[in-house]
């Protein structure tokens, strides 16, 4: 089981510790796991949740939200032994675009960007002028 927050994905992430004469070593980052039973579908399930996710836990009007993550990120363990291992490999489909469709969404997105620069210009040459002050005299 990795060091990951069963919620928010949150990991541990690597850094440097610098010291007074600059010098740097390696060191991580590790968030604030704890070991917390919920209640998902009737079963007990232990989860590892960072002290963040368990705050919001813990309030009454985020806790149907929080359940269904959890439902969706981590799968019921019960469920996990029933399937046989051909179905607990899932394959990814990886989408692949061409350098010529990249240069066509870039078109597009260049070409709504200056008709929204003109109709800009057009509202502003449109508004009515502002009057000058008149000077206190």
């Amino acid at each position: 089981m990795s060091y990951q927050c069963a919620i928010c994905h949150k990991k541990a992430m690597r850094g440097n510790l610098v010291s007074h004469s600059k010098q740097r070593t390696h060191r991580s980052f590790k968030p604030n796991l704890h070991k917390v039973t919920v209640i998902l579908a009737g079963v007990k399930q232990s989860l590892r949740v960072c002290t963040k996710c368990l705050r919001r836990l813990k309030k009454p009007f985020v806790k149907k939200e929080i359940a269904e993550q959890v439902k969706a990120a981590v799968p019921l363990k019960q469920e996990m032994a029933k399937m046989p291992e051909e179905t607990k490999v899932k394959e990814v489909k990886v989408k692949t675009t061409t350098i010529e469709e990249l240069m066509k969404e870039t078109q597009v997105a260049e070409e709504k960007a200056s008709k929204d620069e003109e109709e800009k210009k057009a509202v502003k040459k449109t508004a009515t002028p502002k009057k000058p002050k008149k000077s206190a005299k």
